[in-house]
């Protein structure tokens, strides 16, 4: 039956995980829901193991690098301010509280910026990830405090990308294919 060909079921998810990287990552500001999912789907149903595997780290690399494209078009990464506009704009509800922590931010804003660097740095890194293996035990430990960060400070929830740390797991620990692409 024609529908439960693989290459089919793989040609859709393909189809789906286009359309989710283009809609969110032109027009709705660089946003990445659902879109890890997706790509774990594909990538697992991708013969041999470490074909998929190795395509689904491009693309976590894709997606950090990009967001560090998208900052530099933009011309928010040299922007300081824009660093204490987002926390602002994404802990609004917290700014009526006089004791929550957000405060403390906006009263030393030296702090927050120099988180805003740090991210900045952590996407940089992650544009030599794509010569390069030698950072994937990193990109794996940093994907999770990244994330959960951005959870924690900016009450963004990045869950579906969590899923995808496994892009950076080192083939060997699976034990299937080479350490290098």
């Amino acid at each position: 039956f024609f529908p439960l060909k693989a290459w089919v079921v793989r040609l859709n998810l393909l189809m789906w995980l286009l359309y989710f990287v283009s809609y969110y990552a032109a027009f709705t500001m660089h946003n990445h829901g659902l879109i890890g999912g997706f790509a774990l789907q594909l990538a697992l149903s991708i013969k041999p193991f470490s074909l998929g595997l190795s395509g689904l780290r491009y693309y976590v690399l894709w997606m950090h690098a990009s967001a560090l494209g998208w900052k530099l078009a933009r011309g928010t990464a040299w922007s300081p301010q824009h660093a204490l506009d987002v926390l602002t704009q994404q802990q609004a509800e917290a700014l009526t509280d006089a004791g929550h922590w957000v405060h403390f931010f906006l009263e030393n804003p030296w702090f927050w910026w120099i988180g805003w660097y740090m991210a900045l740095i952590w996407q940089c890194l992650h544009v030599l990830g794509f010569f390069t293996r030698r950072l994937d035990v990193v990109f794996f430990a940093g994907l999770f405090v990244f994330h959960i960060g951005n959870m924690l400070l900016l009450d963004t929830t990045f869950s579906d990308v969590l899923v995808v740390a496994l892009a950076y797991v080192p083939l060997a620990w699976i034990g299937r294919g080479k350490t290098s692409v």
